[in-house]
């Protein structure tokens, strides 16, 4: 990892709050006592935020998965035949939910297009907004 900080292909942050490594800055030489206190603290502190598992379930679980997520596939254990897909048409990404002969095909667009999409919304949501409220008129 002292190798990957060197190169910069990780920054000091991610070395020492995701991996807390504790190091010396001049001669990248790892403290292991230090790296294992910080290491030893943090998962102390991880085991206080933990949840019991049911309570995890209770706040985390939903019945779908969020409405922006283009999501296909089988979603909870209740009814493994059912799926939820996002399926795109003219208007868009929509949410289905069936089993596997119902749904329709799914394909997603590529990404340059739905980012395009979405700054085209964006422009004219602000067009809208700055020149009075007025839809302006597609040339």
């Amino acid at each position: 990892m002292m190798e990957d900080l060197q190169i910069g292909r990780i920054s000091e942050h991610v070395a020492s709050n995701i991996y807390k490594v504790v190091w010396d800055k001049e001669t990248f030489v790892v403290d292991e006592q230090a790296t294992a206190k910080l290491r030893a603290n943090e998962r102390k502190a991880r085991l206080k935020r933990g949840l019991p598992y049911d309570e995890f379930v209770k706040k985390h679980v939903k019945d779908e998965p969020p409405k922006d997520l283009y999501y296909y596939g089988s979603w909870g254990e209740e009814n493994p035949e059912e799926l939820i897909a996002t399926v795109w048409d003219h208007h868009g990404p929509k949410r289905v939910k069936g089993k596997l002969e119902d749904i329709p095909l799914v394909v997603m667009p590529n990404r340059h297009v739905v980012k395009i999409a979405q700054l085209e919304k964006r422009v004219e949501e602000l067009e809208i907004k700055y020149e009075g409220g007025v839809k302006p008129k597609l040339v």
